[in-house]
């Protein structure tokens, strides 16, 4: 909701699989532009430069719909 109206909201952030994590992947015959859910934490892309002001998502669980 904006302003007491529906808004909808678009956006494109990175995934990132980091270790062990990785073989959530494995095995799902995931495609470009499936729809997944996932949880885990937001961060900074980086620390330095346009990096600082990139969001990525740190996965903890992913599941395909």
């Amino acid at each position: 909701m904006e302003d007491g109206q529906p808004r909808e909201v678009r956006a494109r952030i990175a995934i990132v699989l980091v270790g062990g994590n990785a073989s959530l992947i494995q095995g799902q015959g995931l495609r470009e532009g499936q729809s997944v859910t996932v949880t885990g934490f937001l961060c900074q892309a980086g620390y330095k430069g346009e990096a600082r002001d990139r969001l990525q998502l740190i996965a903890e669980t992913l599941e395909p719909h």
